[in-house]
């Protein structure tokens, strides 16, 4: 399915009407949302030739399989993301997984970037070498190149990596990872047959202000619960990529069961809609938002790509990589513990919530929630302190965040 439109339309203009023929849905100016769980053939022959192949394209078969919600959600997803095809799932972890499922095998070496989303980082840390005997390293996000060359070196002859995971901006910092570099460092240190596949989560940016395809990555992954949904009402996962890609993924998540359901895919599929005025400006208001902590003296430090300077090795990769700084501003509050308490109580306007990307601020403590799994020593090297708060920043006026911040820092003794 595909546009009226004789021309290469905007993503903007894409995310409205692509995938959708109002003549295939009685006339409905919106998609429908189709809740059948099975699909009546048109005769054997037709029955037949959709179980040939049930997981790829538009075959309907089976909810399970696909459905039309989910066909619509993928086409602009993909489209506006620049790739091939889209595959959708029940959360952003099942997409994780279910890459992780596909692409490695019992004593494969996964490389993946420090900085990640705490689920992430568990999956990586324990569940994947405990359970499927696959091998994950790390590796530092302070010199990316250097470290990232020395991870391949020291397994070249042993494991080849057959996956790169990076998440930039990580997570909850807001560090920058060159995803040319990773593509570059492959290239020139692996034999030409080994082609690793470079996955990044490009669910803090995409698929507006960062393009990973177009910087050498292979899949882009998300949790559509972020900014996509945009409302904290749905929890749901995507990747994008090439053909080949996506219909592997197709094919094991009919296996696993993990399709983002009809409902939830109505609701991205809606999402996508405001996607762009949503995340401006909450990445406008977060922009104010970092500003202001950073001039406020019981502030030690602020954590957000707007702040960046010339001088900074961060810098360069943001302003040719990224084309917004993003809605999610950390800082460290003086006084540790107790401030952080003091603090997150005493907001009127930011919920004290974890999750991110709706349209409500939010303010959470990585160091006990989000990266609660991640050992003690392992967030404090990697900045991840008991002393810093993250923001996901909303859509309220800046005015009143600032004021809402700005008592509760007022409560704040040190």
């Amino acid at each position: 399915m595909s546009s009226r439109a004789t021309w290469k339309l905007h993503p903007q203009t894409a995310m409205m009407s692509l995938g959708h023929d109002p003549s295939l849905s009685e006339g409905a100016a919106v998609l429908p949302i189709y809740e059948t769980t099975t699909y009546v053939f048109k005769d054997f022959d037709d029955g037949v030739e959709r179980f040939s192949n049930p997981s790829q394209g538009s075959t309907l078969v089976y909810s399970r399989i696909n459905n039309p919600n989910c066909q619509v959600f993928e086409e602009r997803l993909a489209y506006c993301e620049g790739g091939e095809a889209c595959a959708s799932f029940a959360s952003g972890m099942a997409a994780i997984y279910a890459l992780c499922f596909e692409f490695l095998s019992p004593n494969d070496t996964l490389l993946f970037s420090e900085l990640l989303y705490g689920g992430t980082a568990s999956l990586f840390h324990s569940i994947l070498p405990e359970k499927m005997g696959i091998k994950t390293i790390s590796f530092n996000n302070e010199n990316f190149e250097a470290n990232l060359r020395l991870a391949i070196f020291e397994q070249r002859g042993i494991r080849i990596p057959r996956m790169i995971f990076i998440e930039t901006p990580g997570n909850p910092t807001n560090c920058m990872i060159d995803i040319e570099m990773c593509r570059g460092v492959l290239n020139k240190y692996l034999p030409p047959n080994i082609h690793p596949l470079i996955v990044v989560d490009n669910t803090f940016l995409g698929p507006l202000f960062q393009h990973p395809l177009q910087l050498g990555a292979d899949i882009s992954v998300y949790s559509a619960t972020k900014y996509i949904g945009g409302h904290s009402d749905v929890v749901a996962g995507a990747c994008v990529g090439s053909h080949e890609h996506i219909n592997r993924l197709k094919k094991i998540r009919m296996s696993l069961g993990s399709i983002l359901n009809p409902e939830s895919a109505s609701m991205c599929e809606r999402g996508l809609k405001t996607l762009n005025i949503r995340m401006s400006q909450q990445m406008s208001n977060a922009s104010v938002i970092a500003e202001y902590l950073a001039g406020h003296p019981k502030v030690e430090k602020v954590y957000h790509p707007s702040l960046l300077k010339a001088t900074d090795h961060d810098y360069r990769i943001y302003k040719r990589q990224c084309l917004a700084p993003g809605a999610i501003v950390s800082f460290d509050i003086r006084g540790g513990v107790p401030s952080v308490r003091t603090f997150l109580n005493s907001l009127k306007i930011f919920a004290l919530a974890v999750s991110l990307g709706s349209v409500e601020s939010l303010a959470q403590h990585p160091y006990s929630m989000t990266h609660r799994g991640v050992a003690d020593e392992e967030k404090n090297r990697l900045g991840i302190t008991d002393k810093m708060i993250r923001l996901a920043v909303g859509q309220e006026h800046p005015d009143d965040l600032k004021k809402d911040l700005e008592q509760a820092l007022t409560e704040v003794k040190v």
